[in-house]
């Protein structure tokens, strides 16, 4: 499934440590901005512009061939965000006609090619059919 997000090209994902993800880039908060319909000048967001590194960081949890990544530290900028409005930011600025709810980062997904499990050891992953 394709997905439109404002990151830039030089967006990188890293495993960091046993069931620990994390993921850094660069988001081009001009972009979201558009998606959004009528951002509140109380939104940190409206204080930010051009390119801003981003980095999320979280666990992957899984359960029955489920996966899903409970966010623990989301930062833009410099300002650390709460995982509800990453995923409020998300849902808004990925709507369109054939989905018009957004991407929601908080739902589980299906894992790929009937994986049913993944450990994650420092340097390397392992999966479970």
């Amino acid at each position: 499934m394709e997905r439109d997000f404002p990151v830039a090209p030089s967006c990188q994902t890293c495993i960091a440590s046993l069931y620990a993800a994390s993921a850094s880039g660069t988001v081009d908060i001009d972009r979201v901005k558009t998606k959004i319909p009528s951002l509140s000048p109380w939104n940190p967001l409206s204080y930010l512009g051009g390119r801003v590194p981003v980095l999320l960081q979280g666990r992957l949890l899984y359960r029955d061939g489920l996966g899903s990544i409970d966010w623990q530290d989301i930062r833009v900028a410099t300002w650390s965000i709460p995982p509800a409005m990453l995923g409020q930011l998300i849902s808004t600025a990925t709507r369109n006609a054939k989905n018009p709810e957004g991407f929601d980062i908080h739902a589980p997904f299906r894992l790929p090619y009937g994986v049913q499990r993944i450990r994650i050891e420092p340097g390397r992953a392992i999966l479970d059919f």
